[in-house]
């Protein structure tokens, strides 16, 4: 599964030196892969991540993808289902940056396939940053701010 994910991430025909935003479209089923690209994302500062609920993306989430069109959509799912279809055709209809992820290539209960997805978004992950130069287990930070929250000992 290690060497067929990282096969799949080799493949893709995308740049994202220039990527700002990453749009993540994402469902119950699909919610540890999404975490994964989404934290990754986040704490290497690689670009901004947002993650979109299938089921709630006719309820304003749209909006982000109106104002954004030239962000990135990642797409994950195990199965197209007639929510996935009609998500990724309109989608596709109006903006032409939408990657799809799923694990149709694979025949396995949804616990394998779900940790094929997540191995995905690793590499994914791994080729974001390649594409951008910069080095995943080395992320810049504010050390002043990090070294603060580190070391807090109050209430929460």
């Amino acid at each position: 599964m290690l060497i067929k994910s990282a096969n799949k991430i080799d493949r893709l025909q995308l740049n994202f030196k220039d990527t700002s935003l990453i749009q993540i479209m994402s469902g119950y089923e699909t919610k540890t892969s999404s975490s994964v690209l989404e934290s990754n994302l986040a704490e290497v500062g690689l670009c901004a991540p947002v993650i979109h609920d299938k089921g709630s993306y006719c309820h304003g989430r749209s909006n982000l993808l109106f104002k954004y069109s030239k962000s990135c959509i990642i797409y994950l799912t195990h199965e197209l289902k007639d929510l996935d279809n009609l998500l990724i055709h309109s989608i596709n209809d109006e903006y032409p940056n939408l990657t799809i992820f799923n694990t149709e290539d694979l025949d396995e209960n949804i616990f394998w396939k779900e940790y094929y997805l997540m191995l995905q978004m690793y590499f994914l992950s791994k080729k974001i940053a390649d594409d951008k130069n910069i080095d995943l287990t080395m992320p810049e930070y504010n050390p002043r701010l990090v070294k603060k929250m580190y070391n807090f000992k109050g209430e929460m």
